[in-house]
């Protein structure tokens, strides 16, 4: 990115890497320290310096930090690593809550999901006063094939009950929470939390939000729960009010919002890394949404809306959920695809031999032992497909023989398998003219990589699942006008792939109309779905004002 074309503004990033580290293990946010260090990997790799010492030491000085911790030997980091595996942890250090955190976050690395939650519940049975494991405890919930909205509404209660509600008894000894008197204004004043405003999807769809946003309606404040960064910077730039608070206490965080006069205030972030839902507790603004971050339920009863769509939440799962729902006309975001360009869309087929390229661009941890099972038993059934595996995970040996371990099981060769890791986002985006069919993995399927899948002009199969994040997927490919490509079992998910693999020209004249498709929808219209979103924001607040 343009941000860090430099290595002198790659080594400023690094700086500020290497802070916000340090913060995380102080605060014991275990799981951030992995968010930074990936952030700060993916903006290196867009920024197209080759230099990879910086990689290197960001990486030495972020297990350095976590050997002082559990007091290992720091003459080899790279070999301590190796230790930090979820089985030294366990071994050596089994009434630690912390090595079964660590642990945890080894086991989702590799896919393996259900042995995480299992992990992050024994975390909890040892310290169940630390918020970050029931944030990962209720986010790794809605991955698992195994659990239902059910199980997701208990572990938010228990989060409420072990964590929130004595951290409320706490910070009420130093803080009279009041609640805001309701008074009719010229402009509604908005305020956006989000520990993810810099290099993030997050940061593209509220910048975006605010690009066509109506000034003569509304006035904005972003509360940023990271490091200052030269992408939170931008929005300074246009005369956006935007506040740093990750050094910023809750009482004092309180304080700022309530004194900004907010009327709505909106989480960005949900239980993902650097989140500050406890202050939505303390209900610090009159009315307050979650929205983008994470599928609910969020655990907090203060929150009062969650935005979604007709597609993610169903009437009859409302009850599942802490919070009203509010449902966009549409879709709950579309993906702003007009800001791209020069793209290198591939509208015939990848390869001229006769092989069709399937693929898979999801996050590791969304891949799991189900997902390969599907995935090998369309390969078994199809001569003529290979599958490309492309995330951040794929070049490690370890994933490799983990997943392999399933397709040999279902007679399927290796050379058929191709694994390529994490690349800059020019070349990423690229590699969707190398294939053919894409396949979500399920249950949550894609998010962003979806909209860029069919921005690309790809066919994707998906499998609308049992809940809000397990839905996402299929619900652009629905908005998008494509709903032949979306499955209701793991039987049609294999079905339709085997068929469209079968059908070559039915894959050309996918490729030659899904981008146009999808851009016509209402999967990538911001100005329609800015207008729905205030419109509903407006009319929410009418009715606040009259209760």
């Amino acid at each position: 990115m343009q941000e860090y074309s430099t290595k002198d503004n790659i080594e400023k990033l690094l700086e500020e890497s290497s802070k916000e580290i340090t913060l995380s293990l102080k605060n014991k946010n275990f799981r951030e320290i992995n968010s930074t260090l990936n952030s700060f990997i993916e903006a290196y790799l867009n920024s197209g310096i080759k230099d990879d010492s910086l990689v290197i030491q960001l990486r030495q000085f972020t297990f350095q930090l976590i050997c002082r911790e559990f007091q290992l030997a720091e003459q080899n980091v790279e070999i301590e690593m190796q230790r930090l595996s979820s089985e030294f942890l366990s071994q050596e250090f089994p009434t630690q809550d912390t090595s079964w955190f660590y642990a945890s976050i080894y086991s989702t690395h590799i896919g393996a999901i259900d042995t995480a939650l299992q992990e992050l519940i024994k975390a909890i049975e040892l310290n169940p006063t630390n918020k970050s494991y029931y944030d990962d405890l209720i986010m790794l919930a809605h991955y698992s094939p195994n659990l239902n909205l059910e199980n997701i509404k208990e572990f938010s209660e228990l989060y409420y009950h072990n964590y929130v509600y004595p951290w409320l008894k706490l910070i009420k000894k130093n803080i009279n929470p009041e609640p805001k008197q309701l008074k009719s204004s010229e402009l509604i004043k908005i305020g956006f939390l989000s520990g993810d405003v810099k290099l993030h999807p997050i940061f593209f769809w509220l910048s975006t939000l605010l690009e066509e946003a109506d000034k003569n309606k509304f006035d904005f404040v972003i509360y940023a729960n990271n490091s200052k960064n030269t992408w939170g910077d931008s929005l300074s730039a246009k005369n956006y009010c935007i506040k740093y608070i990750a050094e910023t206490k809750d009482e004092d965080l309180y304080k700022t919002i309530q004194e900004d006069e907010i009327d709505i205030l909106i989480d960005l972030s949900g239980h993902t890394a650097l989140n500050r839902l406890e202050i939505f507790a303390l209900k610090a603004a009159p009315l307050q949404i979650s929205w983008l971050g994470q599928a609910g339920p969020m655990g907090i009863p203060e929150i009062d809306y969650i935005i979604a769509d007709k597609y993610v939440i169903k009437e009859e799962e409302e009850r599942f959920y802490t919070e009203k729902i509010l449902r966009m006309p549409e879709i709950l975001a579309p993906y702003p695809a007009a800001n791209y360009s020069n793209l290198k869309i591939n509208r015939n087929l990848a390869k001229q031999d006769g092989q069709i390229v399937l693929a898979s661009f999801n996050h590791s941890f969304k891949i799991n032992t189900t997902t390969i099972q599907a995935w090998a038993e369309i390969l078994a059934k199809t001569t003529n497909t290979i599958l490309l595996i492309k995330n951040s995970s794929a070049t490690s040996e370890e994933y490799q023989k983990k997943l392999m371990q399933t397709f040999s099981e279902y007679n399927v060769n290796s050379n058929r398998i191709l694994f390529e890791g994490r690349t800059n986002k020019a070349s990423y985006l690229d590699k969707f003219s190398e294939i053919d069919i894409a396949l979500d993995s399920f249950p949550v399927g894609g998010g962003t990589t979806t909209h860029e899948t069919l921005m690309m002009s790809v066919p994707l199969i998906s499998l609308f699942g049992n809940h809000f994040a397990q839905r996402s997927s299929s619900a652009v490919l629905l908005v998008s006008g494509l709903k032949e490509l979306v499955s209701y079992s793991i039987e049609e998910y294999i079905n339709k792939v085997i068929d469209l693999a079968s059908r070559p020209e039915k894959i050309i004249e996918y490729k030659q109309t899904i981008r146009e498709k999808y851009l016509s929808s209402a999967a990538t219209d911001m100005k329609s779905f800015v207008r729905d979103f205030f419109i509903s924001l407006e009319k929410l607040w009418k009715s606040r004002l009259e209760e």
